[in-house]
Order: structure tokens, then sequence, then C-alpha cells
């Protein structure tokens, strides 16, 4: 803690609340992914949390990009995404056995869910299956997205 003429400041607090600002953010009914990241490239970055709704979303970011967005829905309900990748991006939403379930160029992509159904959403120009896939001997070192074998198993990051 440092002192100075504004009081005690915890400085401590602030990084942990700039790194949790950062990965998901989720308030009026909707989610956003690496809203606050810096542009380097060079960072890696992986999460699996809750959002508003009861929704579990799990996304990886590598190389400056976004590589897909997996979303368990514990609750139902509707689920609306700002497109990472920008309004002018055809994005998809699909079932992780693979069914289409709506596809737009948006801002905002929103979609119904069942309680318990997995799902991703993806840019058509650059769908999930085109990624490569790594194994881990230690499954909590391949939480992933992209480094999941299947799109059943890209969203188990979420659980």
């Amino acid at each position: 803690m440092t002192s100075n003429t504004n009081g005690v400041f915890e400085y401590l607090g602030v990084h942990l609340l700039v790194t949790n600002e950062s990965l998901p953010q989720s308030c009026n009914d909707k989610i956003r992914v690496f809203p606050a990241l810096p542009a380097d490239a060079s960072l890696i970055t992986r999460f699996a949390l809750l959002a508003q709704g009861g929704f579990l979303v799990s996304s990886e970011r590598e190389g400056g990009d976004i590589e897909c967005i997996g979303i368990k829905s514990q609750l139902g309900g509707t689920a609306t995404l700002i497109n990472p990748w920008g309004a002018a991006t055809e994005a998809r939403v699909i079932k992780a056995d693979g069914t289409a379930v709506v596809t737009a160029s948006a801002a905002e992509i929103s979609f119904a869910t069942d309680a318990g159904t997995r799902y991703i959403l993806e840019r058509t120009s650059k769908p999930y299956g085109m990624y490569a896939y790594a194994t881990s001997a230690h499954p909590r070192t391949a939480s992933g997205l992209a480094r999941r074998t299947s799109l059943e198993d890209a969203v188990d990051g979420c659980q």
C-alpha cells in the first residue's frame, strides 16, 4: 500500500481489477470478451468465467486474434454477445454438435439457448475447425478453445 495526499491506495487491487475487466464483461444482458486488452500480438490470453444470465463463457486470444467463443448455457434464455470481430465481420453461432443456430454481420448477436447446451461463436471466414490442435498430458493446460479436439470439447473449458 502507498500513502499520499489522497489517502491510502492499495495498488495491488487495481492490478487485479484491470485484469478482471480486460477478459470478459457482462452487464445489461450483453457479454463482451477481451474488451480492454492491449494490441500486443505476443500476449496469449485464455479464460473461462461465468457471465450474467448463467452463461459460462470461454475464449482464447493468441497473436492478437480471438479464435472463437464457447458458451455453455446453464439456465437457458437469450444470450447476447458483442461481436468481438466488429459489426462488419460475419459470425455464426453453432451448437457443439455442429448445428447452425444463427449467422449475422452485426455489432450484437443474440440467440435463444437451451439449459445445459453448449454453443460456439465463430467467424464464418475462419471457422473453429480450421485451427490446429495440440494435446497436453494435463487437462488444465489444454484449456484454450483451439487446443481442443472437438466442438463438444471446445466449450468444456467453461465447466
